[in-house]
């Protein structure tokens, strides 16, 4: 009887070993998938991307990068956001920033206002367009711009924008913007003061009687040095003709008498010469008068 339930409490001990095996393997095989699960969650993770903007507008792009919002394109800046979209458009070939720098190196580039409110902006137009340059004539009105795309006398097309779209995809740029407009001034007064300057040349064939009295004293002033006092209020300038050319003597008046100051005469090229004592000879000594 003994014997019996000592065999009984051995199969108790060996089967209670038994479950506690069985249950420590459990435990350990739940951490390993939990490890192994942790562990592959950290190697999928991925990384949002950053969406990019477009860099040429139409009707159908917007822009989804941000910009300060205290940044606001004035009329002659939108006015060349505009330029710089159509000369994208025209150049995909070429990044914004090569656009902008063959504008800068540009000796002819050119902007130019068509009303008192600078509301409506030519860039690169009127002479330019003859040369089959990208031009742009920009009209600004409340928050719209409306553009005019031109390539060489070509209307490409016609566009508008909202002032926030141009500015979305041009703000970054604004101190390239500024620059060009700078350069634009800059040649637009050294145009003005070259037609100025033209306007202002008179043609030495087709001077009146008075100019080419002042073409006399400044010269004598001017060149040969004479007192401007003396040429001013002491010398009167005769004319003659001789062998249809006006001969011109300048004479100055003394107390008694008045001497000759030379003689001078126009060629058919509109230059003054003048004549050479010794030989009797007329020398070019002015290509162009020298007028007040």
């Amino acid at each position: 009887m003994k014997k019996k339930q000592g065999l009984v409490l051995l199969g108790i001990v060996l089967l209670g070993g038994s479950l506690a095996a069985c249950t420590q393997k459990t435990q350990t095989e739940e951490l390993q998938q939990t490890t192994s699960s942790t562990s592959h969650t950290r190697k999928t993770h991925k990384i949002k991307q950053t969406p990019v903007a477009p860099t040429v507008l139409d009707s159908s792009s917007t822009t989804t990068s941000s910009l300060d919002e205290t940044i606001t394109l004035l009329n002659d800046e939108l006015a060349v956001a505009a330029y710089l979209d159509n000369y994208q458009a025209q150049h995909p070939e070429l990044t914004l920033e090569q656009i902008i720098q063959e504008i800068l190196t540009n000796p002819n580039f050119i902007m130019a206002h068509q009303d008192n409110l600078n509301s409506m902006v030519l860039v690169q137009s009127e002479q330019q367009l003859r040369n089959g340059d990208v031009a742009s004539e920009v009209t600004i009105s409340n928050d719209q711009v409306y553009a005019r795309q031109f390539n060489g006398n070509e209307l490409l097309k016609e566009q508008e924008y909202t002032k926030k779209e141009l500015t979305d995809a041009y703000g970054r740029s604004l101190d390239q913007i500024r620059e060009i407009i700078q350069l634009a001034q800059t040649h637009l007064a050294d145009s003005n003061e070259q037609t100025s300057n033209e306007k202002n040349t008179v043609d030495g064939k087709n001077l009146t009687q008075e100019q080419v009295k002042e073409w006399i004293r400044n010269y004598l002033i001017q060149v040969e040095h004479m007192k401007p006092d003396m040429i001013m209020n002491r010398t009167t300038i005769e004319m003659s003709f001789s062998d249809g050319q006006l001969i011109i003597n300048p004479r100055s008046i003394g107390v008694t008498n008045t001497s000759s100051l030379g003689f001078f005469k126009i060629n058919a090229s509109g230059q003054l010469e003048k004549q050479d004592v010794a030989t009797g000879q007329y020398e070019v000594v002015s290509e162009t008068p020298l007028l007040d």
